[in-house]
């Protein structure tokens, strides 16, 4: 099973790929246009501390590099 299924079953909240339409639309809400650019792998909004801490738990496990940002 790949990271993103894996994660897709440990979380509650929604996970966009680069596969995804609103893909874009939602990263351009959260991100910088710099860091836009970088392309990130996938885009997770999280619906509760639960998927803070599992999603940062599995990033670290598989030494994906996780970036946290806020917004509403």
């Amino acid at each position: 099973m790949d990271l993103i299924s894996t994660l897709k079953q440990l979380i509650a909240g929604e996970i966009f790929t680069t596969d995804d339409a609103l893909y874009k639309e939602q990263i351009e809400k959260a991100w910088n246009k710099l860091t836009w650019q970088k392309k990130p792998l996938a885009f997770v909004v999280v619906a509760n501390k639960e998927d803070v801490v599992e999603t940062v738990k599995l990033c670290r496990a598989n030494k994906v590099k996780e970036i946290v940002t806020c917004f509403r």
